[in-house]
């Protein structure tokens, strides 16, 4: 004997003693053992629940996912990888601990199971459960990892859009200096001079570090690849038309048209691949060395290229 009949505590000492828990004393011999014994079920019954239950969330997830895309069933295989992968990286802090709880739990009643098979029902169920638990935490860790190089190229898009929002941010102060002023600037540093009431410019202008804007005139590059007649004299002209000197001095001023904007990306570093090229507002896709196609250019000189 075990354990006490009278309180249900587990006997530390032989039976003969009594039990130390409620003071217990025995009138005779324990009764012999059951001739049969009922076979046991909750021990299966829980593997087999629990193994289907974490199955049933985890594909609960995945249709939840194509329910949001506006569709129950995937279209192919592709569009089933994908909405589990964002499924199982959505609820990854949810789904990967029950899972690896519910099979190491499955797994300790399991060995049990298999010690005294003869002692236990439903042990088909029981396998079932556990199979459907194996399958469930090798799926959820797989399309977790699966999701990782997704992660990563979603990162990338997310900076290239915030690049892109510098970049086009830049131009539109570009062409708000244009409206105001009939050219554009002839360095960054004259964009604030801009209205600014929530210091928006002033934030992408601090972005913008060492940028490289060379501005560039369509009207100034006429008229230097025009030759002169022989003993002729050349006007001048005034490179901006904001220039206090020139209606003083009656000087014809020349506005900027044209520009292009070398950034260097994050790093401030020339000739790397961050680098970004804007020509009148397209960013161009490989970025080079800027050449001036005009006479009058004007180079920032807060930027020092690499």
């Amino acid at each position: 004997m075990d354990i006490c009949p009278c309180c249900g505590s587990k006997l530390a000492t032989e039976w003969q003693h009594g039990c130390a828990a409620c003071g217990a004393r025995p009138v005779g011999p324990p009764l012999p053992p059951p001739e049969t014994r009922l076979p046991l079920i909750g021990r299966t019954l829980f593997i087999g629940v629990a193994g289907l239950l974490l199955a049933l969330a985890s594909l609960g997830t995945i249709v939840f996912e194509l329910n949001r895309r506006g569709h129950l069933l995937p279209r192919d295989v592709a569009d089933f990888v994908s909405a589990a992968t964002t499924a199982t990286w959505r609820a990854k802090y949810l789904l990967l601990p029950l899972s690896l709880a519910i099979f190491w739990t499955c797994s300790v009643l399991r060995r049990r199971v298999r010690r005294e098979p003869q002692r236990f029902l439903w042990r088909r169920f029981a396998l079932v459960g556990y199979g459907a638990a194996t399958l469930a935490l090798i799926a959820n860790l797989a399309f977790t990892l699966l999701f990782i190089p997704e992660l990563i190229e979603q990162r990338r898009l997310a900076r290239e859009a915030a690049v892109q929002s510098l970049l086009y941010g830049t131009h539109r102060m570009l062409l708000e200096y244009k409206a105001l002023y009939g050219t554009y600037p002839a360095s960054l540093d004259d964009l604030r001079r801009l209205p600014d009431p929530e210091g928006s410019n002033a934030r992408l202008l601090a972005q913008l570090g060492l940028a490289n804007y060379v501005p560039s005139s369509v009207q100034a590059a006429r008229i230097e690849r025009q030759r002169p007649a022989r003993g002729a004299r050349l006007r001048q002209v005034a490179a901006r038309a904001d220039t206090d000197a020139a209606p003083a001095s009656g000087l014809e001023t020349v506005s900027f048209t044209d520009y292009e904007l070398l950034w260097p990306g994050a790093d401030g570093i020339y000739g790397t691949e961050d680098d970004r090229l804007v020509k009148d507002g397209v960013i161009v896709a490989e970025p080079r060395q800027l050449k001036s196609p005009g006479a009058l250019v004007i180079t920032n000189r807060n930027s020092k290229p690499k």
